[in-house]
């Protein structure tokens, strides 16, 4: 199973796919760190300098962050969702399955696909770390809203995700974070392949709808169904203001996974019994 992963995800990896997604990434958080290095560096005071945290790329204030976040639905989708689908049209998945189990089979390639996602939507944001803290001022407390210090703690303590970690390890919170999201994106990205699982080979293009409309479709929520923030874009924005329900997004996440494991149970089942 180890080596079937293994060769799975290098070969995920190595797709155009995958590095074109990986080179978006990287130019957004590029991008946003340059502007950090310029905009630091023409400040005279320290305390007229921003908290690394609030000027990383997924902090509300950045706006390459702002594309990132627009583009997220298709960024997350690229890499893995046609992988069942393309298996199939090139007969490559009846040559596998007379080599190897089918449960093996789908595992395998859910985990690569998961790995592949995870690393695609981790990577670069360490990266952007781990620049920031060699470049920019780690002493600098600065809010991007010129909130005071004292007003700016006790506002994100009233919304923000185990706010008091974030007070005392303000950069290891951002890490924290940064692999929070990449497991989210990685479970969204397998959602996405078992669902492909379940689509006929010409219908292949409704591949890329599940995610997508899931995504919408919960953003819709706030208001309407929920009294709590509900929307991708928002919930992706570190910072943001408003009012959380972390129990409900849990759930959420599990329930995702459950679906996931049972359709690729189901398609693993159906064919054995071909």
């Amino acid at each position: 199973m180890f080596s079937f992963v293994r060769a799975e995800t290098m070969r995920l990896l190595r797709r155009k796919a995958t590095v074109t997604v990986f080179w978006c990434l990287m130019f957004f958080v590029l991008t946003n760190f340059v502007g950090n290095v310029l905009k630091e560096y023409s400040q005279i005071y320290v305390s007229q300098m921003f908290a690394i945290p609030k000027v990383l790329t997924f902090s509300t204030w950045s706006i390459a962050g702002i594309f990132v976040r627009l583009l997220y639905p298709m960024l997350v989708l690229v890499p893995t969702s046609l992988v069942f689908y393309q298996d199939s049209k090139i007969n490559e998945k009846a040559y596998i399955l007379s080599r190897i189990p089918g449960r093996k089979y789908y595992l395998g390639k859910t985990v690569s696909g998961f790995i592949v996602t995870f690393v695609l939507f981790v990577i670069p944001f360490f990266i952007e770390i781990f620049l920031s803290v060699i470049c920019l001022e780690s002493s600098a407390n600065g809010d991007p809203a010129y909130i005071p210090l004292h007003d700016s703690i006790t506002s994100q303590s009233s919304f923000l995700f185990l706010s008091g970690f974030y007070v005392k390890h303000r950069i290891i919170y951002s890490a924290m974070m940064i692999l929070l999201f990449g497991i989210i994106s990685g479970i969204l990205a397998v959602f996405n392949m078992a669902f492909s699982i379940l689509i006929r080979n010409k219908y292949s293009l409704f591949a890329l709808v599940p995610v997508f409309a899931l995504l919408m479709l919960s953003g819709n929520l706030y208001g309407r169904v929920t009294s709590f923030q509900t929307n991708y874009y928002s919930l992706s924005s570190l910072f943001l203001k408003g009012r959380y329900d972390y129990g409900y997004y849990a759930a959420l996440i599990v329930a995702i996974l459950a679906v996931t494991i049972l359709i690729i149970i189901f398609k693993q089942n159906k064919d054995d019994c071909l």
